[in-house]
C-alpha cells in the first residue's frame, strides 16, 4: 500500500545519500490502517531503513484499531522514538490498554503521546480497562505530555488518571478536553491537583462543568500561578 511504496522512495534515498535519516515522519489522512501502521513499525526496526532513527511519528486519522507492533519499536535498544501521535483512530478500550501495557512494560524514552479521540469509553463494562490504563500511562514514567481529549471516559476516566498523578513529577502537560467531565468530577480533580507539584498544564476546554467546576478551578488557579488550567474563555477568572 501507501506505506510500502513511501519506505522504497525513502530507501532509494537513502542508498543515494548515505547518512540521511527521517526524523520526523507525519502520515495523516491516508488510511493506512493497521497493516501500514505494523508496516511502518518493521521498517523502524530495520538499519538500513530511513526510518530506523526516527523521532517523531504522527499517525492521526489512519483507520488504526491496533498498534500491538508497537512494542517491539520500544523495547528496542535503538528505539529513538520520543513523540507519537495517534489522534483520530479507533484503537478504542482495548487498543489502548495494549498500548499502555506496552508503555509501562518496556520503560521507552517516550515523552509525548497523543491518543486524542480514539473511543475510549466509560461503561461500566470497560471501568477496569479504564482505570489500568490510566495506571500504565502513569507508571511507565516517561511521558512529558498526554493528550486525552475528546474521549468519552466521563469524572471516571479523568479521575483515574489524576489519581495516579498524586505521586508524579514527570508528567507537565496533560489534555482531557471534552471528555465529559462535569462539575463534580472537576471539582474532585481540582482537589488532587493539590497533591501533584509536577503538571505545568491541565487542558478542559469542552466539558461543562457548571458554576461549582468553575469556582473550584479559580480556587486552585489562585493556589497555583504556575499551574496553567486552559478553559472554555468565560469559565476562569481573567
Amino acid at each position: 500500500g501507501g506505506v510500502a511504496e513511501l519506505t522504497s522512495v525513502f530507501a532509494s534515498s537513502a542508498n543515494s545519500l548515505p547518512g540521511r535519516m527521517v526524523s520526523s515522519l507525519s502520515i495523516k489522512g491516508c488510511e493506512i490502517g493497521n497493516k501500514g501502521l505494523n508496516y511502518l513499525f518493521q521498517a523502524m526496526l530495520s538499519e538500513s531503513s530511513p526510518f530506523y532513527s526516527i523521532l517523531e511519528l504522527k499517525v492521526g486519522d489512519n483507520n488504526i484499531t491496533e498498534c500491538n507492533g508497537v512494542r517491539e519499536i520500544l523495547q528496542s535498544q535503538n528505539c529513538s522514538l520520543q513523540q507519537l501521535s495517534l489522534d483520530f483512530n479507533s484503537l478504542g478500550n482495548a487498543g489502548v490498554l495494549n498500548l499502555s501495557k506496552a508503555l509501562f512494560e518496556t520503560k521507552s524514552a517516550l515523552v509525548f503521546l497523543d491518543i486524542s479521540v480514539n473511543k475510549m469509553t466509560e461503561q461500566e463494562s470497560d471501568e477496569n480497562e479504564i482505570e489500568m490504563i490510566m495506571k500504565n500511562l502513569i507508571n511507565a514514567e516517561c511521558l512529558k505530555e498526554l493528550r486525552l481529549l475528546g474521549n468519552k471516559f466521563g469524572d471516571k476516566g479523568a479521575l483515574s488518571l489524576m489519581k495516579q498523578l498524586h505521586d508524579d513529577t514527570i508528567l507537565e502537560t496533560v489534555s482531557l478536553a471534552a471528555v465529559g467531565l462535569t462539575g463534580e468530577g472537576c471539582e474532585e480533580i481540582m482537589k488532587l491537583l493539590r497533591h501533584n507539584s509536577g503538571l505545568r498544564t491541565l487542558e478542559l476546554g469542552g466539558n461543562d462543568v457548571g458554576e461549582k467546576g468553575k469556582q473550584a478551578i479559580n480556587s486552585v488557579a489562585a493556589e497555583r500561578p504556575e499551574l496553567d488550567i486552559a478553559v472554555d474563555k468565560g469559565d476562569k477568572e481573567q
